[in-house]
Order: C-alpha cells, then structure tokens, then sequence
C-alpha cells in the first residue's frame, strides 16, 4: 500500500515508481505488476507547490483504500521527484480543472469509479484530522456520524465544476 497526499487542486495520480532513483521510502514496483503499460514515451513534467515530479503516462490496476478495484486507470508513473515528503509516494488529484495552461488527460477518480460502477454518484468526502489515523476520504458516500455531533448542518459542501 502506498500513502498518498490527497490534492484538491490538481487532477492525477502520480506515484513514485521503482524508475526513480531519487524517489523515497515504499515505490510502486511496475515489475511486479501484469496490468502495468506505458501510455506514452515522452516524459511529463507536473508542478505542486514546492515539489515536482517527472514521469511517464502510464496505466495498470489499482485499488483505492482497499477494497476498491479499478482496472486500466490512467497515472503517472514517477521517474524523478522533488519536495515529495519522505512519508508520501504521491500525489491523488481530485480537482475537474486542470493546472494553468495544461490539458487534462487522465480520468479523474470520482469519474472513473463512477462509469465503472463502484459508485453511484460522484461524491468525494474527506476528513481531514490533526492526528493523521483518523483522517479518512470515502468515495461516493459520506458518514453523518464523522461530522460534529452527527450534524448535518456540520457539513461543507463544495460544488465541482462542471467536467
């Protein structure tokens, strides 16, 4: 399992991979994997913040928090890193609009669960909690019982924009 930074203003997921050599801690392994496939053979370069990444478009089975199974999802498989955190292999975007200046190509999450049928409506909620075990994202539903006193006027909502 790979710890992820869960990102609202982009939309990929890009993992470091076993291609990277300056890449830290747990790496996803293409090698081992019987789904994995380059989508592309030049290199893609994506910017957060402080950190940046560079790799290639690639796809291959994943699962999402464990029990989810999506097949054939399209991401980025790191080949160099910068300013990823030690305790994070990546990143997963959940933004409908793309970086200034970028075409968004890969699926986003919500989308793809949706078309193939894991979930019912395009819903992300997430909690976000000083001690990092508590805090959770579920995909396609939300638990009224993990908001403040089971009150649903505790609840933020934020509309996407349209895809």
């Amino acid at each position: 399992m790979l710890d992820v930074v869960f990102d609202t203003g982009s939309d990929w997921l890009v993992l470091e991979t076993n291609m990277c050599d300056d890449c830290n801690g747990t790496v996803y392994d293409t090698e081992k994997s019987f789904n994995f496939k380059f989508d592309a053979t030049n290199l893609t370069k994506k910017e957060y913040g402080d950190a940046s990444v560079t790799g290639y478009i690639a796809r291959d089975s994943i699962s999402v928090g464990g029990g989810t199974y999506l097949a054939n999802f399209p991401w980025l498989a790191i080949t160099e890193q910068k300013g990823i955190e030690e305790n994070k292999e990546g990143v997963l975007g959940f933004s409908r609009q793309s970086s200034a200046g970028e075409e968004r190509s890969a699926a986003l999450i919500a989308d793809y669960l949706t078309i193939n049928n894991q979930i019912s409506r395009e819903t992300i909620s997430f909690l976000i909690h000083n001690d990092n075990k508590y805090s959770f994202v579920d995909f396609g539903k939300w638990d009224i019982n993990m908001t403040k006193n089971a009150d649903p006027d505790n609840i933020v909502w934020v509309e996407m924009p349209e895809k």
